[in-house]
Parts: structure tokens; C-alpha cells; sequence
């Protein structure tokens, strides 16, 4: 497989391209939240994902598990954000911000 495994937190288009189930308008964004390696199929893989909506990084839509072509798997790396519950979203900008050190 020559394709790259997505990672936790990154953020895909789901299409005709991963799945017939995701033609036309059935598209999804999505964010991934874990990776099943151990599929059965050659060249598919089992993730499970959050559906965003609209405004993508802000509305959570529902958490799914999807069977998808691993090469079909489109990034989106213009909606790649990190959300921080305490935060809310953060942009990619703010993440190269250096992360303050915890006392002990």
C-alpha cells in the first residue's frame, strides 16, 4: 500500500475517491479519530471519524466508522485544527506557538 495512513486529529474529504457511499452530494468531512489497521481488504481501511459540519472545525456533527479506500483519502489541511476543549479551536499558527512547560 503506497498510500500514508491519516493520523488522529487530522482532517480528510471523504468522497466517490474513498467510497461510492461519499459521491456527489453525500460527501463528508471529517475529522479522524482512530485508525483500524487489521482490515480485511487489501488497499481499505476502517477509521473512525467525526463528521464535521457546515463551519467544519466548530460543529460536530456525529462520530461514525467508515470503510474506505485508502489511497482515496483526501487531506484537508486547510481545516487541520487542533481543538482544545478549554480552548476551543486553534489554528495551525498557534500551534507553533512553544507549549509552556508544567511545574511539578
Amino acid at each position: 500500500m503506497s498510500a500514508e495512513l491519516p493520523r488522529p486529529g487530522q482532517v480528510m474529504l471523504l468522497n466517490r475517491a474513498a467510497s461510492v457511499q461519499f459521491d456527489g452530494d453525500r460527501a463528508l468531512t471529517v475529522r479522524v479519530l482512530g485508525i483500524d489497521e487489521g482490515s480485511t481488504q487489501e488497499g481499505w481501511i476502517w477509521l473512525t471519524v467525526v463528521v464535521l459540519g457546515p463551519t467544519a472545525a466548530r460543529e460536530r456533527a456525529a462520530i461514525r466508522t467508515v470503510f474506505v479506500r485508502r489511497a482515496g483519502l483526501r487531506p484537508r489541511p486547510d481545516l487541520d485544527l487542533l481543538w482544545m476543549p478549554e480552548r476551543g479551536v486553534v489554528t495551525s499558527a498557534e500551534r507553533a506557538e512553544p507549549v509552556p512547560q508544567l511545574l511539578g
